[in-house]
C-alpha cells in the first residue's frame, strides 16, 4: 500500500494517504510539522480543524455556529481582586476602581479601644482624597444588645463602624461593603454596608449602612479605610463584578 514514511531524516507522498510503517500512529520528528496552505487544509472527520490563538489572558473560548473565537469571558461573575491580611495599618487603600466591587473584613482588631472605622473616595486614584465637611451622607439601622436605632451622618467620610471594639482580646469586627458603580460619572457613588462588632460587655451589636458620596457627582477610582486614630489589623477579600 503507498504511504508516507517518516524515517526522521527524509519523508516521500505516495499517495493521499498518511500510514505508519507500524502500528496505528504517524510520528512527526521533533523539528518538523504540518503545514496546511489555507484555513481548509485540515480536516478531522470532514469538519475543518481550526486552531484558535490564546489572545488576551482570562479569555474564554466561544462559539459562533461554525468555529470558535477567544473572547472575553460573559459578564455577571465576581472576580477576586485582592485578598491578604493587613496588619497594624493607619489606612488601608484599593485603587483601579471601575467596577461594583464587594470589600470583606473580618477579624478587625484596633490598636487601642473604642476606635471606628471610616473610608473616604479618591477621583484621581489615590493621590487626593475627597474630605469636604459633607461630602459623605448615610442613614444606618443597628441592633445592640436588647437596644436597637437608627442614625444619619452628614461628614467629611464614610462612617462604616462606628464605635469600635478597640484592642479587647478576642473580640473583632467584620464588614461586607459594597461600592457600586464607581466609574459612573453620571450619578452619585453609593455604599452599602452589613457590619457586626463583639463587644467587651459581651453584646454584639449589627449594622446597615446606606450612604453615598454626595456633594458633587463624579467617578471613583480609588477607596481609602481607616481608623479614627492607631493602627488596625484585619484579613480581607476584594471582589469585582465582571
Amino acid at each position: 500500500m503507498p504511504q508516507l514514511d517518516f524515517d526522521g531524516a527524509n519523508s516521500k507522498v505516495s499517495a493521499d494517504k498518511i500510514q505508519g510503517q507500524s502500528g496505528t500512529t504517524v510520528t512527526v520528528p521533533t523539528g518538523h510539522k504540518i503545514a496546511g496552505t489555507d484555513a481548509n487544509s485540515i480536516t478531522i472527520n470532514g469538519v475543518n480543524a481550526v486552531a484558535v490563538a490564546p489572545s488576551t489572558s482570562g479569555n474564554v473560548l466561544t462559539s459562533t455556529g461554525s468555529a470558535w473565537a477567544s473572547s472575553a469571558a460573559a459578564g455577571g461573575a465576581w472576580a477576586v481582586k485582592s485578598s491578604g491580611t493587613a496588619t497594624d495599618v493607619t489606612s488601608f487603600t484599593v485603587t483601579g476602581l471601575s467596577k461594583t466591587t464587594k470589600f470583606f473584613i473580618s477579624s478587625l482588631v484596633y490598636g487601642s479601644t473604642y476606635k471606628s472605622l471610616s473610608a473616604q473616595l479618591s477621583s484621581d486614584n489615590g493621590t487626593t482624597w475627597l474630605t469636604g465637611a459633607n461630602d459623605y451622607r448615610g442613614t444606618r439601622i443597628y441592633w445592640h444588645g436588647s437596644t436597637d436605632g437608627s442614625g444619619t451622618h452628614s461628614s467629611d467620610e464614610f462612617r462604616i463602624i462606628p464605635n469600635g471594639t478597640g484592642a479587647y482580646a478576642g473580640y473583632s469586627s467584620c464588614a461586607e461593603i459594597i461600592l457600586y458603580d464607581p466609574a459612573d460619572s453620571a450619578n452619585r457613588t453609593q455604599l452599602c454596608v452589613n457590619a457586626s462588632q463583639s463587644m467587651n460587655n459581651a453584646n454584639v451589636q449589627a449594622l446597615h449602612l446606606i450612604s453615598m458620596h454626595y456633594e458633587t457627582i463624579s467617578a471613583h477610582n480609588a477607596i481609602k479605610f481607616y481608623p479614627d486614630g492607631g493602627n488596625m489589623t484585619f484579613n480581607y477579600t476584594v471582589i469585582e463584578l465582571n
